[in-house]
């Protein structure tokens, strides 16, 4: 038999699921927003998300749509984290792809370049500064709508890694979203459980990588799991963990780090050797 305090957290969940589920332009009785005020906002959304760039605007945006502080915001928030590590996982490819290429031409260059080999390079360097720099602001984007979410209700949190924990393997946005959230509260149980599970055993290194990526700026519980994904299996994990544990001057990663380069591919060794020789100049 149900006890009337279980009935009553029953009932708070279901009507949380149903609050994420309304269409977004639902109009609620303590909206803070004007239906005319969110219906501009769901046109900027539109403008906005799903592509790179604008990245202030878009963390402004946010702001505003948590100022509702209603379901529909909450949905939209959401959304706006799914499309937006979408977002990320295109333009950490593009880089990833052309650091690829850069480091070829510099391998068959050791005797020299020619012409067509140096115009690539030249090419190939401005696109990596210009990717280096699109990828921080994407992911300042990506942290303004997880705090967004953090700041909301608990119960919104508990819903979205309710979904993530049934959801399909394509589905890894979904994931990536979930768990950048998780590894922002690590305090609530839910979380640290879903992020422990997710940042060693998803399926998709994309995922794994959205967790580092709020992990990068966490105040505690950061250490052991990003050092954890030197060992990781996929080389792109490898070097985004190198990547924060440099920024992060951590120097007990070090050993770790000359462990992670037997087997390296030039461009994970690349980015080790560079957290190394960083930690050891510090």
């Amino acid at each position: 038999m149900r006890t009337p305090r279980r009935r009553t957290r029953m009932l708070l969940a279901v009507l949380a699921a149903c609050l994420l589920l309304l269409p977004a332009t639902a109009p609620t009785a303590d909206a803070k927003l004007s239906s005319k005020e969110w219906k501009a906002l769901q046109e900027r959304y539109k403008v906005l998300f799903g592509k790179r760039g604008e990245t202030k605007a878009k963390a402004e945006l946010i702001k505003q749509v948590a100022s509702d502080g209603t379901g529909r915001a909450w949905r939209l928030m959401k959304d706006a984290l799914v499309a937006q590590v979408q977002t990320l996982a295109t333009v950490q490819k593009e880089l990833a792809n052309a650091a690829g290429e850069q480091g070829e031409i510099v391998k068959q260059g050791i005797k020299g370049y020619t012409a067509d080999q140096e115009n690539r390079l030249k090419a190939l360097n401005a696109e990596i500064e210009q990717l280096d720099k699109d990828l921080a602001g994407e992911r300042e984007a990506a942290g303004a709508i997880v705090d967004a979410i953090v700041a909301g209700p608990e119960k919104l949190r508990e819903i979205i890694l309710k979904q993530a924990k049934s959801s399909k393997p394509t589905d890894w946005p979904f994931r990536a979203a979930a768990v950048a959230v998780a590894a922002k509260t690590t305090g609530e149980k839910d979380s640290w459980t879903f992020l422990m599970r997710t940042i060693s055993k998803d399926a998709d290194p994309r995922v794994r990588i959205a967790a580092l990526d709020t992990l990068a700026t966490a105040e505690s519980k950061w250490e052991d799991l990003v050092i954890g994904r030197l060992a990781d299996s996929h080389w792109s994990v490898k070097l985004r963990a190198a990547q924060i544990l440099e920024a992060r001057k951590l120097h007990k990663a070090v050993p770790h780090l000359i462990n992670a380069l037997t087997g390296a591919s030039p461009r994970l060794a690349q980015g080790l050797g560079g957290a190394l020789q960083s930690l050891s100049l510090i």
